[in-house]
């Protein structure tokens, strides 16, 4: 078990005035098993009007307006949280209690994670079947995309698909969380893809929670490591489409800078 403290900001600067903005934000934790959110809250400049919700997937939403003209918008999320979420980790760790039973969505491609050819193929030379797949093999197969791509920014964007990002063999973390999320369905493994922190600075990040074993269990094919009590989920997904941390609409033909930043601490 860790104690986060994370605080998390972004800076969305417009180039002319924009009015009528709305925007849908996902910059708190998630509640989920294991997840004990201490304290959570969201700070927003210029001043909005903002409702809490949540989504059909269980993501905390920041629902929020700005009507009058502005030139940038700012907001910052902090707290505190208690994770266990992955006690036990994968392999032979103490068994915990059963996640619920996954939605059935969760096995099947979404607009960001069809299976082309290359990606059934490369998942057939794996050599494991349906009734072979646990939570080992879930490892093992985060660790082999992990050696099969190479991080590479800018090279892609959120719209790229996995089999897209797969042919060309490189990617970001959002890549690399899709790529591992087609395989593992294709193996018949339920797999959700997690927007989120993790310990220490900089981006936000993307990984991959696999179900099996009756438990959902935290893969980083990034980092090449398992997700443990160092990352704090915001929000998850069939893929990047169900969870983006922010977006949103407004009046205004504009070009947009935005820069992000978090810090994640583990206090305890």
């Amino acid at each position: 078990m860790g104690r986060l403290e994370f605080d998390y900001m972004t800076h969305i600067g417009f180039s002319e005035p924009v009015d009528e903005h709305t925007f849908v934000l996902r910059c708190l934790p998630r509640k989920d098993r294991g997840i004990h959110i201490e304290s959570a809250a969201v700070e927003i400049s210029p001043t909005a009007a903002t409702t809490r919700q949540l989504d059909s997937f269980g993501n905390t939403l920041t629902v929020g307006s700005i009507r009058a003209p502005h030139t940038q918008i700012e907001y910052r999320s902090q707290g505190a949280v208690r994770v266990d979420r992955y006690a036990g980790g994968l392999g032979d760790g103490p068994q915990t209690e059963s996640d619920p039973e996954p939605h059935p969505l969760y096995r099947y491609p979404s607009p960001l994670t069809s299976p082309d050819a290359g990606l059934v193929s490369f998942a057939e030379s794996f050599g494991r079947t349906h009734a072979t797949v646990d939570a080992r093999m879930c490892a093992e197969l985060s660790h082999t995309v992990h050696e099969t791509m190479e991080y590479a920014p800018r090279t892609t964007s959120v719209r790229t698909t996995a089999a897209e990002a797969f042919a060309a063999r490189h990617g970001v973390c959002q890549d690399f969380a899709h790529v591992l999320s087609t395989l593992l369905r294709l193996y018949g493994v339920p797999a959700r893809y997690v927007s989120g922190l993790a310990e220490g600075e900089g981006q936000t990040h993307a990984w991959v929670e696999a179900y099996v074993g009756s438990r959902w269990r935290g893969l980083d094919p990034t980092r090449d490591k398992l997700a443990d009590d160092g990352y704090l989920p915001l929000a998850c997904g069939r893929d990047w489409m169900d969870c983006p941390i922010e977006n949103g609409s407004f009046h205004g033909y504009v070009t947009q800078e935005q820069t992000v930043h978090f810090t994640v601490r583990r206090t305890a």
